[in-house]
């Protein structure tokens, strides 16, 4: 997905040639794209999205629960429900147990050691 954002926004904001051409995505300097997708990154880590739209591929993203978890956790969709290690969402808080589901997700932060290797 950050391929896709990043491509959009350098369709906003292309790199023009001396002769006033714009130089397409794919012909990019290797480090001028990584520095695309940062931004893309930086963009969707930050911005929570209705859970309709979460990807449902088994990828690992944050999902949160607004009246339960005031937290966001790490799940996937599996087998036709949201999960987090094979197990189903069941909120056993105050004595009570109903089942819950998430209403936003957002991708996943890099782990600090790519974050630091990507700043280099």
């Amino acid at each position: 997905m950050s391929d896709r954002i990043a491509k959009k926004i350098y369709s906003y904001f292309p790199i023009p040639t001396e002769n006033n051409n714009i130089i397409a995505w794919d012909d990019l300097n290797e480090s001028v794209r990584k520095d695309m997708l940062l931004v893309a990154d930086s963009l969707l880590l930050n911005q929570w999205q209705d859970i309709s739209t979460a990807p449902k591929d088994g990828t690992n993203i944050q999902l949160w629960w607004p009246k339960e978890c005031h937290c966001p956790i790490t799940g996937h969709w599996e087998t036709g429900k949201w999960s987090n290690c094979g197990i189903g969402w069941k909120f056993t808080g105050w004595g009570q147990t109903k089942e819950t589901e998430p209403t936003h997700w957002r991708e996943l932060p890099l782990p600090p050691s790519e974050q630091i290797k990507d700043k280099q």
